[in-house]
């Protein structure tokens, strides 16, 4: 359940920066719904960014095994999203971390997928939240947080690199 539990820190802190981002500057969420022909607006998405911050909160902060199955959720709707958009509107920015971004591709694909399906087994699990799992009066403790965190931002990263021809 280690792994699981390492996935699903990974996975909130990537909802959570995505989310903020999407705080910050909507438009390319909205651009990227419309085109996939969803309801989109600047407070739309801008609900929805709270709302995704909040459960990476959530699945930080709380024993719920719920929040977990909700996050795993989320990463499948989202899965459901790219591959609609990489079917409909290839061109577009997939809109996760606000402003001018690449285009829905098989990478972040991939990465959604591993999110939910960690989000998922840690959730099976049923035990304590994933965060719980590290000791943090250890000096590993602190190193599995900061892990965590980098792991999402070098995430978001890699999906956002264009593809190479």
């Amino acid at each position: 359940m280690a792994a699981a539990a390492a996935i699903t820190i990974s996975a909130a802190w990537l909802a959570i920066l995505a989310g903020v981002a999407k705080l910050l500057r909507p438009s390319e969420a909205v651009e990227a719904m419309r085109a996939v022909r969803l309801p989109a607006g600047a407070a739309l998405v801008r609900a929805g960014a709270l709302v995704e911050c909040g459960l990476g909160v959530a699945v930080l902060a709380s024993p719920s095994w719920i929040a977990r199955v909700l996050l795993a959720g989320s990463y499948v709707a989202l899965g459901a999203f790219v591959v609609v958009s990489m079917r409909t509107s290839p061109d577009v920015g997939c809109g996760c971390f606000g402003g001018r971004g690449p285009t829905s591709h098989v990478r972040h694909l991939a990465i959604t997928g591993a999110c939910a399906l960690g989000a998922a087994a840690s959730a099976l699990h049923r035990g304590a939240a994933p965060m719980a799992t590290v000791h943090w009066t250890s000096p590993r403790g602190a190193v599995a947080l900061v892990l965590g965190a980098a792991s999402a931002v070098l995430a978001a990263t890699y999906a956002g690199r264009e593809r190479v021809a």
